[in-house]
């Protein structure tokens, strides 16, 4: 073999390795500049958030309490608004673990805004109280569409979401 074939073999052999490896660098730099989607949260508040009654920041705030220190925390909503729809027959919810509840009553408010609450037969009997305009007792069948209402609940926040009710006032205005 005579010296410039061994010379062209060495210039073809450095020429290849150098190819190979500006492409690995070149296919490396891509993979990095290349735009990756990701989930990011942003801190700008959604639509949804700004129909929420509670702050984010108070949400946040509960569920970092800390089991052993919290004896209690009950937490208070009161609702005003006009009856739309009431249901003294019962029924069941399939979205909510086939709920099977006593009583329901949806309101809404002078803005459009609408709430519906649903109470099986156990609330119905041990804690819900409802009353009239002179604060007599009166009975669900009583409560009619259009009647002007104040909602008052109480709510134990330390027990689950089936049992933490821990009274219920139902008031025509």
């Amino acid at each position: 073999m005579s010296n410039i074939n061994k010379i062209l073999i060495a210039v073809n052999a450095v020429v290849i390795i150098t190819v190979i490896f500006l492409g690995g660098l070149y296919i490396k730099k891509r993979q990095q500049t290349q735009f990756v989607p990701q989930l990011v949260l942003s801190p700008t508040p959604s639509e949804s958030a700004s129909s929420q009654a509670l702050d984010n920041q108070v949400i946040d705030s509960l569920k970092k309490l800390k089991k052993g220190i919290l004896t209690r925390s009950t937490l208070i909503n009161t609702y005003d608004g006009k009856v739309v729809e009431v249901n003294t027959k019962g029924g069941r919810l399939p979205w909510a673990n086939d709920f099977q509840y006593k009583f329901a009553l949806k309101i809404v408010n002078e803005k459009g805004e609408s709430n519906t609450f649903y109470y099986n037969e156990t609330e119905m009997k041990t804690k819900v109280a409802m009353v009239d305009k002179l604060g007599k007792p009166i009975k669900p069948e009583e409560i009619k569409t259009n009647d002007a209402v104040m909602i008052e609940e109480s709510m134990d926040l330390k027990k689950d979401w089936n049992n933490n009710l821990i009274n219920l006032k139902i008031s025509i205005k």
